[in-house]
């Protein structure tokens, strides 16, 4: 099948996916419950929804009703949309003439009430009508006036609904150009609009592109083609749209096809079908998988090929779709021709040729007869390919397929070769076969008119063109990754340089043709899989094995996940055990040191009390032998000056031995007794006075020494030296002022004010 017409049934179906029996079902059932207004509307979207399918009898009959019910109720929009879908299935049933006088009609409804949208549809109902009356130049004109009436509506009002029909339009005009053979007058049209309109919506400048990609394709520029159908696919990418997004990545699949890519052709078909699949639409999916299977036919993974076939052959069966079976067989045909199996081969070429010649596909019957002929001659059965080649032959007078007719071409040159050995007749026919793909842009058979026009120069022992063909079609192919032509190509090669007396280049290309045939020529493991009682008895028993492959794979991964999981446990476990014996061994470790570090400390304590103690008694002792030294002195001094209240002070506070606080308010109450204005005439005075240096003052005015004020206060004489040092500086005394000069002053101030009182 070409590239083009696995284009147009993409399309086909693609504009058929919005036909839903069970929704008409449920209308009909409704409008049976409903009257006037109300049934007239549910009738009208019947008509509407049945507009989607091929009943043109059954559109006529609900547009026709809901057309007198519109007269009767006065309903001018009622009126004016069953008219247009009263010409819808006057087109579906192909009376085109009588459909474009309903337009009329529409045009004058519509123009009367002013509605824009009814407009385009008459105009893209007209033209759609004059295009399958093959009045081309007519239908052009019409859809670019239904194009210019979309645009205005656009550029007024964003309309989806107006959207999708500019997009309808611009698709059957660039159908219109091909099909009137004017691809460069499209082109140049498409090319036109791109620059003109900029500022389009995103939908329309996709539909811009893909339209002349389409056209570029059709005109053997597949560079172009290329390049616009990448843009159209960057839009259909981002938008919500997937019918555009597949549309454009199975146009793009086809595309490379038709150049020979097939592993780009496989990576687009499956973006393709990943979202035919999304939708759950059997259509799509069947189609892209049949398109799949022939790509992996071409790049020598027959395994992959012969499972997409099978798939998409079961959906074609189940939905009845004669084509579909037709196109599924015949490929499936091609790839046991393929696997040398040329009796299966037989069988399914012979089931798409019944299913080609009841649908009167003579087109497909041509293509089929040419692979019953190739795969005769590749068996060895001369008479049967004859036959086939002859009744190919015989239908070539109306093919427009230059590809096809090309390829029948070589095949021909390639039997005359092998049958009849008439190697300058079969070059005739290989250099007409490469003179139209060049002319044509069919590099695929152009590169295997190389291969069969070498072979011919091979059989008339003309080694160097030989050669010379073969070596380029080699090359060609490498980079195409067709690996049938390729091993045949290495296969040719390789006696050419035997012949040629070159054994090194000879081996080269014979262990070329033994490294493609280890991927292709995988016989003995597969041909046990295609010799069944039935069509499907391989698929349902691979289905089978895929379920038990299944079952099993999800057993092993539940018991590989429990015991992960068990493992993973014990793990975790052992870990967070590993974790709390470190941190409490860790633990215990601090209190060890922190113990360590307190029995030192504690130690240091000691020594310190011990030390302090040692230098208590040594002062203790000090102050004892001061204390004795003054009760020495106080006895000679009682003898003296018995009456002396200076003598009861020092008396007393010896006595008391002031070893603690309380000693010292003790006395401090028995001084103040005796000396009642000593203390609070010194503390109005200097009111800043600690109660350290009130003390100082008192024994200075006890007229105590250095070292006796020591022994008292059980500090060093340099400790009491210090003090009085800092008590002249708080008192900001002068060198020659004496801590003694105040003390005599404050005692005549205290007799003064004795004496006052009294």
């Amino acid at each position: 099948m070409t590239a083009k017409k696995i284009l147009s049934l993409l399309l086909f179906l693609i504009s058929i996916s919005g036909y839903t029996q069970p929704k008409i079902d449920s209308l009909i059932l409704i409008s049976k419950t409903q009257y006037g207004t109300e049934q007239l509307r549910t009738n009208l979207k019947i008509a509407e929804t049945f507009g989607y399918g091929e009943n043109g009898d059954t559109i006529i009959y609900y547009a026709s009703r809901c057309h007198e019910q519109a007269i009767a109720l006065n309903d001018s929009i009622a009126l004016l949309k069953s008219t247009l879908y009263w010409g819808s299935g006057l087109f579906s049933k192909q009376m085109y003439l009588e459909a474009v006088k309903k337009t009329d009609t529409i045009f004058e409804l519509a123009e009367k009430l002013k509605k824009k949208d009814e407009i385009v549809q008459g105009l893209y109902l007209q033209a759609k009508c004059y295009q399958r009356l093959h009045e081309y130049p007519k239908a052009i004109d019409l859809y670019q006036k239904a194009y210019d009436h979309s645009m205005k509506i656009l550029a007024e009002e964003e309309n989806k609904h107006i959207g999708e029909y500019c997009k309808g339009v611009l698709k059957q005009m660039t159908y219109c150009y091909w099909y009137a053979s004017k691809m460069s007058e499209g082109i140049e049209l498409f090319n036109s609009l791109i620059e003109k309109n900029q500022n389009v919506s995103d939908n329309i400048k996709r539909a811009y592109y893909s339209n002349i990609a389409f056209l570029y394709n059709q005109n053997s520029d597949l560079i172009k083609a290329e390049n616009y159908l990448l843009k159209a696919v960057e839009i259909s990418q981002n938008s919500t749209n997937w019918k555009d997004n597949f549309q454009d990545l199975a146009y793009l699949g086809v595309l490379y096809t038709s150049k020979g890519r097939y592993d780009k052709a496989i990576i687009n078909y499956k973006k393709a079908l990943t979202l035919a699949q999304e939708q759950d639409d059997t259509n799509m999916i069947s189609y892209i998988n049949t398109n799949l299977g022939k790509c992996y036919e071409h790049i020598g993974d027959l395994r992959a090929g012969v499972s997409l076939l099978y798939d998409g052959i079961e959906i074609f069966h189940n939905r009845k779709d004669s084509i579909g079976i037709a196109i599924g067989y015949l490929q499936l045909g091609n790839l046991m021709a393929k696997w040398n199996n040329y009796k299966d081969a037989k069988k399914y070429y012979k089931k798409s040729l019944n299913c080609n010649q009841s649908l009167g596909l003579k087109a497909k019957v041509a293509e089929v007869n040419l692979d019953l002929a190739i795969n005769f001659m590749l068996n060895n059965e001369k008479d049967s390919s004859l036959y086939y080649l002859a009744a190919t032959e015989n239908l070539l007078a109306n093919c427009q397929d230059q590809k096809f007719i090309a390829t029948y071409l070589i095949y021909k040159a390639e039997n005359i070769l092998k049958f009849d050995s008439e190697p300058d007749k079969a070059l005739k026919h290989a250099i007409k076969a490469q003179c139209l793909a060049n002319k044509f842009n069919i590099i695929p058979t152009a590169n295997l008119s190389k291969l069969t026009i070498g072979k011919c120069y091979m059989a008339m022992d003309s080694l160097l063109p030989a050669k010379k063909y073969i070596l380029s079609s080699w090359r060609n192919y490498k980079s195409m990754k067709r690996l049938y032509e390729r091993a045949s190509a290495a296969k040719s090669l390789s006696i050419i340089y035997k012949k040629l007396q070159q054994p090194d280049s000879a081996y080269f290309y014979l262990a070329e043709t033994d490294k493609i045939n280890s991927k292709i020529r995988e016989r003995d493991q597969t041909l046990a899989l295609y010799k069944k009682d039935s069509d499907f008895a391989m698929l349902l028993a691979k289905k089978e094995k895929e379920l038990l492959t299944k079952e099993n794979k999800r057993l092993f991964n539940r018991i590989f996940s429990l015991r992960l999981f068990y493992i993973s446990l014990c793990l975790l476990l052992t870990g967070f055990l590993f974790l709390y014996l470190k941190r409490k061994t860790k633990r215990f470790h601090k209190e060890i040191n922190k113990n360590e570090l307190a029995k030192k400390e504690l130690e240091k304590e000691t020594k310190k009390h011990k030390s302090a103690i040692s230098n208590s008694k040594d002062l203790i002792q000090a102050k004892e032998i001061i204390i004795e030294e003054l009760n020495a002195k106080l006895k000679q001094n009682q003898l003296i000056a018995p009456n002396n209240s200076e003598f009861n002070e020092i008396e007393c506070l010896l006595s008391s031995k002031l070893s603690t606080e309380e000693d010292w308010d003790d006395y401090l109450f028995l001084f103040t007794r005796k000396n009642p204005h000593f203390i609070s005439n010194l503390k109005s005075k200097y009111p800043f006075l600690s109660r350290n240096e009130i003390m100082i003052f008192i024994l200075i005015k006890l007229g105590l020494t250095t070292r006796e004020m020591a022994g008292i206060l059980m500090i060093s004489p340099s400790s009491v030296n210090t003090a009085r040092y800092r008590l002249r500086k708080k008192l900001d005394l002068k060198p020659t002022e004496k801590l003694e000069n105040i003390v005599e002053g404050m005692q005549k101030h205290s007799k003064t004010e004795s004496i006052g009182e009294c």
